[in-house]
C-alpha cells in the first residue's frame, strides 16, 4: 500500500505493439516525465489529470503503461472497461523483503474462546482511525467491526437525522463494553464532536443508511460519477454512492424534490429556481480559489452617466434589463431593493416584487418559469423589452427566451439591452464586462454604477471596488430537498468524499480529484473552480461562500414558511 508497493498495469496487447511506450502520468508528477523522455528511452509521456483518467486511456488503447496503487488496482476491475488490463509488474521498497504491502490481524488473548461471536462485550482496543503510518482505507481499519458488530447491516431502526458514522458508532458500543477507538469519528467535525459527546443511549437500534442518490445531466458526468462510487465503495465509505442519471438539470430538480435522486451540485444561477420552485436547499457551498475571476459571480447596477437616476427609489416604474429570470444578478438586486426599503421584505413571489416595481423589464426565461410555478402572477411584463436576435424572428417580436434566440440573454445581451436609449438600468456580473460594453457599442465612460448602500460611484466606469457590488458569491452549491430526514448523513458523506478525493488531502489512496476534469471534459459533477466544501451557514469563513448564504437567506426563509 502507498509508495512501498505499487503495481504496472497495462492493457493487453497494446505495449507490444508498438516501439515508443506511452506512459500516463498525472499532471500533479509531470516532473517525472523529464526522465522519462530522454532520446534513448522509447518512452512517451501521456499526462492525465487523474489514475483513473489514465485507466480510460488504457482502455482505449491511449497508452500503454500506467502506476497504480493496489486501491486502485482494486477498484479498476469493478468497471465495466476494466476487463483489458493486466499487472505485469510491482514496485517495492528494496528495504522490504516481505510479499504484502501490509498485513493487519486481529489478536486477543491465548485463552479466548467462542471466535468471533466470544468478543461481544469484550473490551476493544483499536489503532486509531488517523493512524498516519498505516495509510489504511476505512473498509481495511473498520473490517473486524463490519464482521463482529455487523455495522453495515440494515435492521429496522429510525435513521432520521442521522450519519452513517452515528449508526455505526451505535452498533459498536452495544457490541462491545467498552472499547478504545482514537482519532475522528466522522470528517464532519459538527458530527465528530456530536459523537465524543453523546456514541448513545442502550435502546439504540443499529442501522445503515441507503445510498445516496447523485443525479447526473450527462453521460460523461454520469461516468465519472460512476467512477466515484466504485472508489467509495472500494475503500469502504459509507453510505454508498447511486448515480440517477436525468437529460438537465431540471430534470434533476424534480427528481430530488420527488425523492428519486437525493443531490446535484448547481451552479448559482439556479439558486432561485431549486429554491422556490422545487423547494430545494443547500447541504453544502463550495470554496473557489481565491484569485479565479471564474470562480465568483460579482454583481453590479448599471446606469448610463447621463441618467438622472441616483437611488434605488428613483428606478421604481423604469426598464430595466436583467441577464435571465432568476439568476445571481435578479436575486442580488431585490436583496439591495429590499434593504434599501423599496420592495417589501413580506414579499416572498420574486416575480411579482420585479414586475409590479418595474415599468417594464427583460428577464429571460420569466415564461419559461411560470410554467412550473404556483404564482397567479402574470410574468409578461418581465418580458415586455425582450427582443429576438435577428436571424431568429422578425424585428420587433417579442421574446423571452432563455437563450441566444433571445436578443438580450446573458450578461453580453443584458448590456446589449441597456444600450437602447429606452433602457434605464442594467443588472450584470462583471465578468467579460469590457468585451460586452464594446459589443453593445458603449465606452465605459458612459456607464456609472449604482451601489449597494443607495449611492452612486464616485466616477464613470466599471472599474470598482467591493463596496460597490451588489453581489460577491461562489459560483455553485450542492442542492438536496429541504427537510429531509437523512440530510445530515448526506452533510457528513460529502466531507469524507473532501476528504479522500478533494485537494486538500495529505494522501490520497485512489487518485480521482472529484473537483478536476474528468477524461479531457470539464465541469463534470461539480465545476473545475471547485476546490473544497463549506458549511451553508454565515458562520462560514469563507467570504463569498458566506455572501452566498446571505444573498438567499429571505428566499430560504421563505421556502420554509
Amino acid at each position: 500500500m502507498g509508495v512501498n508497493f505499487l503495481l504496472i498495469l497495462t492493457v493487453i496487447g497494446a505495449a507490444s505493439a508498438q516501439f515508443v511506450y506511452r506512459v500516463c502520468v498525472p499532471i500533479s508528477q509531470k516532473h517525472v516525465c523529464q526522465r522519462l523522455e530522454v532520446q534513448w528511452s522509447a518512452v512517451k509521456c501521456e499526462l492525465v489529470e487523474s489514475k483513473i483518467d489514465c485507466a480510460l486511456k488504457l482502455s482505449r488503447g491511449e497508452a500503454d503503461l500506467g502506476v497504480l496503487s493496489e486501491e486502485e488496482v482494486a477498484l479498476i476491475p469493478q468497471h465495466a472497461s476494466g476487463k483489458n488490463f493486466r499487472i505485469v509488474g510491482s514496485i517495492r521498497d528494496v528495504s522490504r523483503s516481505e510479499p504484502f504491502a501490509f498485513e493487519a490481524v486481529a489478536v486477543v488473548s491465548s485463552s479466548h474462546t467462542g471466535g468471533l461471536e466470544g468478543l461481544r462485550g469484550g473490551r476493544y482496543c483499536h489503532p486509531g482511525l488517523d493512524e498516519p503510518e498505516l495509510r489504511w482505507s476505512p473498509r481495511v481499519s473498520k473490517f473486524l467491526e463490519k464482521k463482529v458488530a455487523e455495522t453495515d447491516r440494515c435492521p429496522d431502526a429510525n435513521t432520521d437525522g442521522k450519519t452513517a458514522e452515528e449508526m455505526e458508532v451505535e452498533a459498536i458500543s452495544q457490541f462491545f463494553n467498552s472499547a478504545c477507538r482514537p482519532g475522528p469519528w466522522s470528517a464532519n467535525s459538527s458530527v465528530d464532536a456530536d459523537l465524543m459527546r453523546n456514541i448513545p443511549p442502550i435502546d439504540a437500534s443499529p442501522s445503515c443508511i441507503p445510498a445516496r442518490r447523485w443525479c447526473t445531466i450527462s453521460e460523461s458526468e454520469h461516468s465519472k460519477c460512476l467512477w466515484v462510487q466504485l472508489a467509495a465503495h472500494t475503500l469502504g465509505i459509507e453510505p454508498a454512492i447511486s448515480c440517477q442519471l436525468r437529460r438537465s438539470i431540471f430534470e434533476c430538480f424534480a427528481a430530488i424534490k420527488d425523492n428519486t435522486a437525493d443531490f446535484i451540485a448547481a451552479p448559482a444561477n439556479y439558486g432561485f429556481m431549486a429554491r422556490q420552485y422545487y423547494g430545494l436547499l443547500p447541504v453544502k457551498l463550495v470554496q473557489n480559489l481565491r484569485n479565479d475571476p471564474r470562480a465568483f459571480s460579482r454583481v453590479v447596477t448599471l446606469l448610463r452617466a447621463s441618467s438622472s437616476i441616483s437611488s434605488f427609489e428613483n428606478l421604481r416604474g423604469k426598464n430595466a434589463c436583467f441577464p435571465e429570470f432568476g439568476g445571481i444578478s435578479y436575486v442580488a438586486f431585490i436583496r439591495a431593493a429590499q434593504e434599501n426599503g423599496v420592495i417589501s421584505r413580506s414579499e416572498c413571489d420574486y416575480a411579482r416584487a420585479v414586475g409590479e416595481f418595474f415599468g417594464g423589464a427583460c428577464a429571460p426565461g420569466a415564461l419559461n418559469a411560470s410554467q412550473i410555478s404556483a404564482s397567479n402572477y402574470d410574468v409578461k411584463s418581465l418580458c415586455s423589452l425582450c427582443k429576438p436576435a435577428d436571424s431568429v424572428a422578425p424585428k420587433g417580436s417579442k421574446i423571452c427566451s432563455y437563450d441566444s434566440t433571445n436578443k438580450y440573454y446573458g450578461n453580453a445581451g443584458a448590456v446589449a439591452c441597456l444600450a437602447d436609449p429606452e433602457r434605464d438600468v442594467a443588472f450584470v456580473e462583471l465578468e467579460n464586462i469590457d468585451a460586452n460594453l464594446k459589443a453593445a457599442g458603449l465606452e465605459a465612460s458612459q456607464i456609472r454604477v449604482l451601489r449597494r448602500n443607495n449611492t452612486l460611484a464616485l466616477s464613470t466606469g466599471v472599474s470598482v471596488d467591493s463596496n460597490c457590488l451588489l453581489a460577491d458569491v461562489v459560483d455553485s452549491e450542492v442542492l438536496t430537498r429541504r427537510n429531509d430526514p437523512l440530510l445530515n448523513s448526506l452533510n457528513a458523506l460529502l466531507d469524507t468524499l473532501d476528504v479522500h478525493f478533494g485537494y486538500f488531502t495529505d494522501t490520497q489512496l485512489i487518485n480521482l480529484p472529484i473537483y478536476s476534469p474528468f477524461d479531457g471534459v470539464n465541469d463534470l459533477l461539480f465545476k473545475n473552480t471547485v476546490v473544497g466544501l463549506t458549511e451553508p451557514t454565515s458562520s462560514t469563513v469563507n467570504e463569498a461562500a458566506r455572501n452566498y448564504h446571505e444573498l438567499f437567506q429571505h428566499l430560504d426563509s421563505c421556502v420554509r414558511k
